[in-house]
């Protein structure tokens, strides 16, 4: 299927051409400006892709119709194998706010949202892991240079990047800020994100240096991947940073030096996953990196976001601090696993605190901010996957970190309701502490293909008169490794008609164990009789196969008199019939007129030099005039100036019609005279060729094998092709096109990088060159060898283990050696054959792996044994006494021993527990053919205790962190004792704290307080400070920064200074003892000196003025009334009347509300009545100029909750109030 078109603008697609095409760079521009045109735009050819696709680049924005339009015209070209939009994407986070320190890392170990990092900590902080962050790039940060390696700037836009360059070795994040309009029409622009560093100070910030926030793998190191600028990235330039990242190679970049084991996409856009995407991902994770991809912010299936839609991937979603899923996170299927991402609906704290800028556009100040969105949960998981690969090495590949993220998630049967698969928040600690076994061994190498289960045709039979035929084939298969797509196909073998070739498509499981179907049409018209479906020979990821063709089924098509027959060529023509190059290229016209009863397919052309083998313009015929039916086809083709001279065939390749019906093989439809200096007819030589290295083990890690090659040629080398293959078993790797690394194309170095995945085959991998051909088509070689590679490999076994049979120093006393593969056993460092020896005496057997093998981890490889002799000497196991004090649990227990029995007097006892009381003795003597051992204890006697027992109560210990959330008692447990708080008896553990607490201990039935002992503890815990007053003052320290003083219940007065963006600078203690003022307010500049003051109301009623300094503080406190604790309001709206002049308004116990006109000097003019009944709002604050004309406002909320704007007349009075919200109570 066809990726969908998102609604994102883009300017760029990706073209893939078919190999066997062999397109040249002038027939490619002919089809990209063919293409164009029908769009109305110029495309420009910009560059090849690591695999090998063409970036095709508009000269502006497409619309999504236009989009459409351009991959429609370019997937109908039959040299083209496929064309996807190269979309736009995005950041995914949401919003940001200010502030610092490890405490506000809620999501690292609140117990209900958290993810248990820090005890994550004591087994792995990610030592030496390389974790790339695919993003907008990175700013400096004290709190994270350290951690930070050397990236690279994939953006190709030199606009987007803003660097001026495009791709360079600078990941230095620019800002991606953008103007209105900028990235689309409406689009209202933004400020920089700093994304990438925010993103990144969750995977790695520095932990333990005094200062800022912690990072999930804090010992870990960032690769950062500069893909994301101005208006987003390309999903070209994302997938090139991700197969750079991990160490793979993309033209004119250098290489790699610190590959990445886990890669970040915090990014993302709609529509289904692009074959550039997932041949991108493919490749990283076949070099051993695990890649973490956000889920997306839009609400909606995560099957509708790319790449978090692509195989191979941990598609990570967000959750809450309430351990919910957080309201934007996408969802369903596609999730994998769920961290923290916040919520900052309601408060800012509940957001993900992280390393980031405060510049608005540019480069600012290095600062910490909240921010929120399934961009700040995937970090948190590439930060645990770091954990695995430094525990665990080569071990942890990505299938098995992503298993076991899921398989040590914390179930939250609440975090996502019903449409959320993933109900599973990340463990940190269950991941990395391994408790359930070893780690797994590097796997045996797969040599197997894939094995079919079950298949199915349905229906078998169908009749066209009904309609086409819809004809379903399902496959149950399953692999080692997994399987790769199988194809089928529809085919009458009577007529040669076929349809429906193509791939199946996963169903349900996995590529290991999973359901594959396709659905294929028969259409009307078609050949009756029998159509045979066809599955062509199965391969598995690493290359195995496990049959040839096979026929799967046949249905019986029945219905009207069909077409059989194939297309007729009624004429054709060639023109011109000669040219000479010497005037330039030659355009080479062939028509044809063809009919045919259902329609005719497009027909294929191509011109041919016999005598060079040159060949240009092959491709499909467009319809100029009539229909499929009945019409005349046309193709222009050239033969570019430096070709061949003499004469060039044109052949058309065999006709079919839309059924499938030929009429015909190839035919010759004329040949053309091509004259002209003297051509290039020769193809490219090789000059020299490497391969490096020539051997490998893939215990140490998948083989990355480096191809190179020196290539001239007189016109210029198309880009080669190589393959990796394993003779012996069909495995084949790495087919793909060279990079051009060095000179030109006339004269210079190729290279590709090839991997070997562990589990692959080993032996002989020989390197093959496919035949070389130049620009013109000239070719030079077939085949070629270029080395072998030899791969070995070491097979992980577990040694059988021995068994040892003793009977009691009888000749029937023996020991069995096993037999396992790959193992050999050794008695007295002499290797033993697998059998059964005499046992006498103590017998030591020893395992050990032979060549091409390796031990299990932790498996055992060495069993002793001691035979016993006749008689045999034992030790009695001790009787244990339980002493309870006097209670009914007193008890004693008589031990199971080989060859003792216990008796109580005379009695033999059996093992097992009795009641104790008194005093007991208990004695032990042999059975027949035992005897004791020399010394050892047969007789144990007890005295228990009698009732009531003495108990001294352990103390209650009381923690106070002076007022804060840590305020606790902890109550202990001790035998015989009760706690009581309040009269109540509580249970061991630690309590919340505040005030005074008493606890008393009292003793339990059975026991009595130890005389002269504690048993009561008493303290009184400093109270907790909150905010009691919030003021909006306006510059308080001269910024010109609205500022807002907050006073605690403590009587702390703190200025928060605004930062201009909606939030704060750190706080600054100005004033302690304010907890003795019943109003404070701001009403602006009070004694005109241009300085925002302060008034305060003494709990007497005295009113007081604190002038500003301009700088934060006070000048000295000024008195301006008594009698002021009347008022049951105080409010400071500014200038009222006009006058330009600070006021206030008060609200008498009456409900009457007064206006204090300012004088100027710090004092009032007379009051004057701003109205009755105010008693009715249970909330009065200053809303300044509300509604914008220029006067001053004042907001309220009454009894029922409805807020109400009074809009100021600029006179001291009212225009009149307006309703402006609800619920406000």
């Amino acid at each position: 299927m066809s990726p969908a078109v998102s609604n994102s603008p883009t300017d760029q697609v990706i073209v893939q051409f078919r190999d066997r095409a062999r397109v040249s760079a002038v027939e490619r521009g002919r089809s990209f400006a063919a293409a164009g045109a029908k769009i109305g735009a110029n495309l420009k050819d910009v560059r090849a892709t690591s695999a090998g696709a063409r970036i095709v680049r508009a000269e502006r924005k497409l619309t999504a119709d236009e989009t459409s339009k351009l991959l429609a015209t370019f997937r109908a070209d039959p040299d083209i194998a496929s064309a996807e939009p190269d979309l736009i994407m995005r950041p995914m986070s949401v919003s940001t706010s200010n502030d610092t320190f490890y405490p506000l890392q809620w999501d690292f170990f609140e117990s209900q949202g958290g993810m248990r990092v820090p005890a994550a900590w004591s087994v792995s902080k990610g030592k030496g892991v390389v974790v790339a962050v695919v993003d907008t790039g990175i700013t400096s940060h004290s709190d994270l240079n350290a951690n930070v390696l050397p990236g690279y700037d994939m953006i190709s836009s030199s606009g987007a990047a803003r660097d001026g360059d495009g791709r360079d070795a600078d990941p230095r994040d620019e800002g991606d800020w953008t103007g209105a309009d900028q990235c689309f029409y409406g689009d209202g622009g933004g400020q920089s994100s700093w994304h990438g560093t925010h993103v990144a100070g969750t995977v790695a910030a520095v932990t333990d240096n005094n200062q800022g926030v912690a990072g999930v793998a804090p010992e870990a190191k960032i690769l950062p991947m500069r893909a994301l600028g101005a208006c987003g990235g390309y999903s070209s330039d994302i997938a090139d940073a991700i197969i750079w990242a991990a160490g793979g190679s993309v033209s004119g970049t250098p290489s790699n030096a610190n590959p990445a084991r886990v890669i970040n996409l915090s990014l993302g856009g709609s529509g289904a996953c692009s074959s550039t995407y997932q041949s991108a991902i493919d490749l990283a994770t076949s070099r051993g990196a695990a890649i973490v991809v956000a889920a997306g912010n839009e609400n909606r299936p995560a099957s509708e976001s790319s790449p978090a839609n692509c195989q191979n991937v941990i598609t990570v979603g967000a959750s809450t601090r309430n351990a919910l899923r957080a309201p934007y996170s996408n969802y369903g299927p596609a999730v994998d696993v769920v961290a923290p991402g916040g919520d900052m609906s309601w408060n800012a704290a509940n957001g993900i605190a992280s390393t980031l800028n405060d510049g608005a556009t540019s480069l600012g100040e290095e600062a910490y901010f909240y921010s929120q969105g399934t961009s700040m949960a995937a970090p948190h998981v590439a930060g645990v996957a770091a954990m695995l690969v430094s525990k665990l090495g080569d071990i942890a590949t990505p299938a098995y970190i992503e298993e076991r993220l899921k398989t040590t998630a914390r179930p939250v049967p609440t975090l996502c309701g019903d449409i959320c698969e993933s109900r599973y928040i990340v463990d940190a600690a269950a991941a990395v502490g391994l408790e359930d076994g070893s780690p797994i061994p590097t796997p045996a190498p797969d040599t197997a293909g894939p094995v079919m289960v079950s298949s199915s045709v349905s229906p078998l039979s169908d009749n066209l008169d009904d309609g086409p035929a819809e004809i379903t084939v399902t496959l149950a298969l399953t692999d080692q490794t997994g399987v790769e797509a199988p194809f089928v196909l529809l085919g009458n073998d009577a007529t040669g008609q076929s349809q429906g070739f193509g791939s199946m498509s996963l169903v349900s499981g996995s590529p290991k164990d999973g359901t594959w179907q396709r659905t294929m049409t028969i259409p009307q018209g078609s050949a009756t009789g029998a159509w045979n479906v066809t599955l062509y020979p199965l391969k598995d990821t690493l290359g195995n196969g496990s049959s040839g063709f096979q026929s799967l089924g046949t249905g019986s098509i029945t219905g009207a008199p069909s077409d059989t027959a194939g297309p007729v060529m009624v004429s054709s023509s060639v023109s011109p019939l000669s040219h000479n190059l010497d005037d330039g290229p030659a355009e080479i016209t062939v028509t044809l007129a063809l009919t045919d009863q259902t329609g005719v397919e497009a027909p294929f052309v191509l011109l041919g030099n016999d005598a060079t083998g040159q060949s240009q313009g092959f491709g499909s015929m467009s319809l100029v005039s009539g229909s499929p039916k009945d019409g005349t086809w046309q193709r222009t083709m050239t033969i570019p100036q430096g070709s061949a001279t003499g004469a060039w065939n044109v052949t058309l390749y065999p006709l079919k019609d839309t059924l499938g019906n030929g009429s015909s093989g190839f035919q010759s439809l004329g040949t053309v005279s091509i004259t002209g200096a003297p051509s290039d007819t020769a193809g490219p030589v090789m000059v020299s060729s490497s391969v490096s290295p020539l051997s490998h083990n893939l215990d140490d890690g998948p083989a990355e094998i480096t191809v190179t090659l020196a290539l001239t040629d007189q016109t210029g080398v198309e880009a080669p092709f190589v393959l990796l293959g394993n003779d012996a078993t069909g495995q084949s790797q790495g087919f793909g096109s060279m990079s051009l690394v060095s000179g030109s194309p006339k004269d210079g170095t190729w290279q590709r990088t090839m991997t070997i995945p562990q589990g692959s085959a080993t032996g002989a991998w020989n390197v093959t060159l496919y035949p070389l051909k130049d620009t013109l088509g000239n070719g030079s070689t077939g085949f070629q060898s270029l080395g072998n590679v030899n791969i070995t490999s070491t097979t992980t076994v577990e040694p059988t283990a021995v068994v040892f049979s003793d009977k009691d120093g009888t000749a029937e006393d023996a020991y069995t050696v096993p037999a396992t593969d790959g193992v050999e056993y050794l008695v007295g460092n002499k290797m033993v054959p697998a059998g059964t020896y005499p046992g006498t005496g103590e017998v030591t057997v020893a395992a050990r792996a032979k060549a091409d093998y390796v031990l299990k981890s932790g498996a055992v490889a060495s069993w002793t044994f001691t035979f016993k002799a006749t008689p045999f000497q034992v030790s009695p196991k001790a009787v244990v006494f339980t002493d309870n004090y006097g209670t009914t649990t007193d008890t004693y227990t008589i031990p199971a021993t080989e060859g003792v029995e216990y008796l109580l007097g005379d009695t033999v006892v059996a093992a097992g527990a009795y009641k104790g009381s008194g005093t007991v003795t208990v004695t032990a003597k042999t059975k027949p053919n035992y005897v004791l051992t020399d010394g050892a204890a047969a007789s144990w006697t007890f005295a228990f205790k009698t009732t009531p027992h003495e108990v001294t109560p352990a103390a209650v210990v009381f923690t106070d962190k002076d007022g804060t959330a840590q305020d606790t008692y902890a109550v202990p447990a001790t035998e015989g004792v009760d706690y009581f708080v309040g009269g109540k008896v509580v249970a061991a553990g630690t309590y919340a704290a505040g005030g005074t607490i008493t606890v008393t201990a009292k003793a339990t039935p059975d026991y009595v307080l130890k005389a002269n002992t504690a048993s009561s503890w008493s303290t009184t815990f400093k109270a907790t400070f909150r905010f009691t007053s919030v003021v909006g003052t306006g510059d308080l320290n001269g910024d010109r920064k609205p500022d807002v003083l907050v006073l605690d219940s403590g009587g702390a007065l703190w200025l928060y200074p605004g930062n201009a963006r909606g939030g704060w600078l750190a706080r600054v203690k100005v004033g302690s003892g304010w907890n003795g003022f019943t109003a404070v307010v701001g009403p602006g500049d009070m004694n005109g000196d241009g300085k925002a003051d302060v008034l305060a109301r003494d709990s007497g009623g005295t009113l007081w003025l604190y002038p500003g300094n301009g700088r934060g503080g006070w000048l000295a406190r000024v008195k301006v009334g008594s009698g002021w604790n009347g008022f049951t309001a105080v409010v400071g709206p500014g200038d009222m009347n006009g006058d330009r002049k600070a006021d206030i308004l008060a609200r008498d116990g009456n409900g009457a509300l007064w206006l204090y006109r300012g004088n100027g000097r710090g004092g009032f003019l007379p009051r004057i009545s701003a109205g009755v009944g105010w008693n009715g709002m249970t909330s009065i604050v200053a809303a300044r100029d509300f509604n914008g004309d220029g006067r001053n406002d004042v907001l309220a909320v009454d009894t029922g909750g409805a807020l109400w704007l009074y809009r100021g007349n600029g006179a001291g009075g009212w225009l009149g109030r307006v309703l402006v919200g609800s619920g406000w109570n």
